[in-house]
């Protein structure tokens, strides 16, 4: 197995956020309240992932997850329990996986600790029960810029009733939106009996989970809600002729409105900057490196991985105009694109306009980076043809 392992990874040019994708449960919390942190990796780890220790949060192993999926594809899970009782922005730092002879480096990501003091409580009548539940739209506690993607997520706080009431599903978050694009509101796998629960007000509560991401497409003031999720209860109830039953019941619970303000893209962006906004790594290859005819089209890999709007990145150019280039390719993320980590690929098949060229040229790729507020540019190396080697630089 080991030496399956590093021999596929040897025919890899894919970077670490392909091989070791971490994503949190929920990136917002309140304080005291757990989340669980997952590596995911279609590799089983000879050991398990470790965590630098850190006074302001909490992690924890959980549970190793080896499954197959339905193409028949290994998926390992390494899930991590992450806790905060302090309020504010935290950065759970990039960590290096070791598979076969190469060493990976997760994306770093943060997460949010709000006080209870934050959602607002509102008390609504399911079955027999007079419920108060605690309730709030998260985003990024910052101004956000235009075009930005960020996690968003709504959500719901109840009692810890497991006796006389549970979710039995969780529905969907509706939300408005005003200056803000966001995907459908997709609820995280609610697994109730295995759920830690934590002290709000109210006493011992459990959360239910909406996750979205989201990015303003004007500047100035963009809200997102008011709106409702509604999740089905079982619990007593009462018919119409006064008995006590049991019965599944659809709630309304509704959520109040957030707000944030978004910032235009500062002045100044480079040439190659096509509106990629985040921290993202580029890596380019050939997928095929076999001897070619000098009239054959060439086949690129173009990989862009990283934190930010993954899905609204164009295929970056060539700097040169001695190819001829055919209409790129693009790797839908399809349901990934609730998360704002990840990876797209462009496969961008090209013909040299003369036979005679022995490299391909480095490719540029521009963003801006909403934590250091400057543009970045990425280049690649130069390629040759018949081969993988790289040009030396001048």
């Amino acid at each position: 197995m080991r030496s399956l392992i590093i021999l596929l990874l040897s025919s890899l040019s894919a970077l670490a956020t392909l091989a070791v994708r971490p994503f949190l449960e929920s990136s917002f919390l309140v304080a005291g309240e757990v989340t669980t942190l997952t590596l995911e990796t279609p590799y089983e780890l000879s050991q398990s992932p470790t965590f630098p220790t850190s006074e302001l949060y909490t992690i924890t192993p959980s549970q190793n997850l080896i499954t197959r999926s339905a193409s028949k594809q290994q998926v390992a899970h390494y899930r991590f329990q992450v806790s905060s009782l302090y309020p504010g922005t935290h950065t759970i730092p990039s960590i290096p996986i070791q598979i076969g002879n190469r060493t990976f480096n997760t994306a770093p990501l943060e997460f949010y600790v709000a006080p209870s003091s934050s959602l607002s409580f509102n008390t609504v009548q399911i079955g027999i029960h007079s419920v108060t539940y605690g309730a709030a739209v998260f985003l990024p506690d910052r101004d956000l810029y235009q075009g930005e993607t960020v996690p968003a997520e709504v959500k719901v706080y109840l009692p810890y009733m497991p006796e006389q009431m549970i979710v039995i599903e969780q529905g969907l978050a509706e939300l408005k939106r005003d200056g803000l694009s966001a995907w459908r509101f997709q609820p995280t796998e609610h697994r109730y009996n295995k759920v830690s629960t934590f002290l709000l007000p109210t006493g011992p509560s459990y959360a239910l989970t909406f996750k979205s991401a989201a990015h303003p497409i004007t500047t100035g003031s963009v809200t997102l809600g008011a709106g409702n999720v509604r999740p089905v209860f079982r619990t007593l109830s009462r018919t119409p002729q006064g008995q006590i039953t049991t019965a599944d019941l659809p709630i309304y619970l509704p959520v109040d409105q957030i707000s944030r303000t978004a910032l235009p893209l500062p002045s100044g962006a480079p040439a190659s900057f096509d509106g990629a906004v985040g921290q993202f790594d580029l890596d380019v290859s050939l997928t095929d490196s076999e001897q070619r005819a000098p009239s054959d089209p060439l086949s690129l890999r173009i990989e862009i991985s990283g934190t930010g709007n993954l899905d609204k990145l164009s295929v970056p150019q060539l700097d040169t105009e001695r190819w001829k280039l055919y209409p790129a390719t693009k790797t839908e993320r399809e349901a990934e694109r609730r998360f704002t980590n990840g990876s797209v690929e462009f496969t961008q098949l090209l013909r040299p306009l003369d036979e005679q060229e022995e490299f391909i040229p480095a490719i540029e790729f521009s963003y801006f980076d909403p934590q250091t507020q400057l543009y970045v540019t990425k280049r690649s190396e130069p390629i040759r043809i018949n081969g993988t080697t790289p040009a030396q630089p001048e």
